[in-house]
């Protein structure tokens, strides 16, 4: 069985890669090389990727930064907040597509925001 996977789908015109298996260094290349054919938006659906590595995320970073990818713009789905912050952490400024709700994997519930305990 391969390591990791991605498959090319077209719905309506948009396209999206669902990726599945180990997330390492290579798999990002692999994912870049993919994208740089793309024009327009396309969403990368990590929902089935059952192992991520923390340099397979450094390298998704920098490889979304390389001068080839300028004319895609890419909506990630299907990652846990934990690993949307670790790409925050690389540089990637994930605010440039459509917003996705962060939930973390436990489900839990956002904080109550914090009431000053300055007098009023």
């Amino acid at each position: 069985m391969a390591e990791f996977s991605m498959k090319r789908e077209t719905r309506r015109g948009a396209v999206r890669y669902r990726l599945e298996g180990i997330f390492t260094g290579r798999a990002a290349f692999e994912l870049r090389e993919a994208l740089e054919r793309e024009s327009g938006t396309v969403e990368l659906d990590f929902s089935r990727v059952r192992q991520f590595f923390d340099f397979g995320l450094a390298a998704f970073a920098t490889e979304l930064s390389a001068p080839g990818m300028a004319g895609v713009k890419v909506e990630l789905v299907g990652l846990s907040l934990h690993h949307r912050r670790l790409l925050q952490y690389f540089g990637l400024d994930l605010e440039r597509g459509r917003q996705v709700p962060m939930n973390d994997e436990l489900g839990a519930d956002p904080l109550p925001k914090v009431r000053s305990l300055a007098p009023a």
